[in-house]
């Protein structure tokens, strides 16, 4: 699955193809869940488009490093806590 959506998709449907689907798909997801974390309270309100942007960036290159990795499962287990630190670091201050 790796493979066709990360590595193979880009190649075999064009740059600008895979970008358009990306963002259709993916970048909505993350801006709906930035969004819902705003609304309820779990990261202070801030430019939804811009947050769901850098955490859909970060997201797309901790899937590329797992589908390229040697070790994919440790690669994997490292982005997981990358990922995690980076969310944590949103996290809005409690009252």
């Amino acid at each position: 699955m790796q493979r066709v959506v990360l590595l193979d998709g880009p190649s075999v449907l064009g740059w600008e193809t895979w970008q358009e689907i990306e963002q259709r798909y993916g970048y909505g997801l993350v801006a709906a869940g930035v969004e819902a974390a705003i609304g309820a309270g779990l990261i202070s309100p801030q430019p939804v488009e811009a947050l769901a942007h850098v955490l859909f960036g970060a997201l797309t290159e901790a899937g590329m490093v797992v589908a390229r990795a040697d070790a994919p499962r440790t690669a994997r287990s490292e982005m997981e806590a990358a990922m995690d630190r980076l969310l944590d670091g949103l996290r809005a201050a409690k009252s």
